[in-house]
């Protein structure tokens, strides 16, 4: 059972420069990005050369969807930060064409590879039981979500933590 406090537990980064290079990356490649297809990827922090990597990001993900083979996954070092993408099919025609990810570098990020693909490909959030403790590992989950699924549309999020609690996030 994972927690937030698990060492195998990516801790996402919500600064300027992380937000901006997420933000960046999505605006460049969000019409690119064929029906059916969500481009995931992660970006280890601290971002020290932003501007470098959001361009080299963004012409590698290019260059990965213009090789026809669209579902797949690629790992490579940008201005010294590890860098994951993963191209994965997506049912829910709320999903997003690009989601970004940035986290410390320790652990590996494929607990929030694996997680976005799973809610990609199932079209909702997946049974967590066994995988993860929801209770205290609801701020990364929310993260995803809000990445991976198009909430414009939502006022307010609520996630039921068992029968006693639940918690309201306003947008």
């Amino acid at each position: 059972m994972m927690t937030r406090d698990d060492p195998g537990v990516p801790r996402l980064r919500f600064d300027k420069v992380a937000l901006r290079l997420v933000h960046g990356v999505r605006c460049s490649l969000e019409k690119t990005v064929p029906c059916g297809l969500c481009v995931v990827f992660t970006v280890t922090a601290p971002i020290r050369e932003p501007s470098k990597t959001l361009t080299a990001l963004v012409e590698i993900i290019r260059a990965q969807l213009s090789l026809g083979t669209l579902v797949g996954e690629h790992a490579q070092t940008l201005h010294g930060n590890e860098v994951q993408i993963r191209i994965v099919t997506c049912r829910s025609p709320h999903a997003a064409s690009v989601a970004g990810f940035v986290h410390n570098p320790d652990p590996p990020p494929s607990v929030l590879l694996n997680l976005a693909e799973s809610l990609l490909k199932c079209g909702h959030a997946p049974d967590l039981a066994g995988s993860y403790d929801t209770a205290l590992d609801l701020d990364m989950l929310r993260s995803v979500c809000e990445q991976v699924f198009d909430t414009d549309g939502y006022a307010k999020i609520v996630t039921i933590i068992d029968q006693r609690r639940a918690r309201l996030a306003h947008k």
